[in-house]
């Protein structure tokens, strides 16, 4: 054999494509790992717009409606008022669901999903205070930062609504 030659022994070759293999495995894994966190957080970013715009819609309603007939629920998942217009409006948080219904018997509209009830004290969806104050809270879990449900945190969205307008004046 001629000593001469040049060129790569097997061992080298077998050496070189297994760091090319450890090396792609370590760019899927990272790869898949940016894809599943853009996903949750893309899907999160969506819950928290949502739960935004019904809070700024529920707040615009309640700030033009009537004190008479505003009722929070015992467990301050439901709010009800009449708005000006006349009718009954109610917004409801249950199972993950922010619906909001018109009229007695009407058909609820999905306004926001993915929002829970704060375990924390006084963090309340809905409560009704005196003088026609709703304090309204909505939460939205962290879930794209907390993989688990046990170090999962909450994203929290605040109003206080004051519903000024007096009962109307009997005919």
């Amino acid at each position: 054999m001629n000593k001469h030659q040049t060129g790569f022994t097997l061992v080298e070759m077998l050496v070189v494509a297994a760091l090319f293999v450890f090396i792609g495995a370590a760019v899927l894994v990272l790869s898949q790992t940016g894809a599943k966190f853009w996903r949750a957080t893309e899907s999160q970013l969506t819950t928290l717009t949502n739960a935004q715009r019904a809070l700024d819609r529920l707040r615009q309603e309640l700030s033009a409606a009537r004190q008479n007939g505003l009722t929070c629920s015992a467990d301050h998942t439901t709010v009800s008022f009449n708005p000006l217009t006349g009718g009954l409006i109610t917004y409801a948080l249950a199972m993950g669901n922010l619906t909001r219904t018109q009229g007695q018997g009407g058909v609820a509209q999905l306004m926001a999903s993915g929002v829970v009830v704060s375990t924390r004290a006084q963090e309340e969806p809905f409560y009704c205070l005196a003088n026609g104050i709703v304090q309204i809270t909505l939460s939205v879990p962290n879930s794209a930062l907390a993989p688990s449900p046990a170090t999962n945190t909450l994203n929290t969205l605040r109003a206080q609504v004051w519903v000024r307008n007096p009962a109307p004046p009997a005919p």
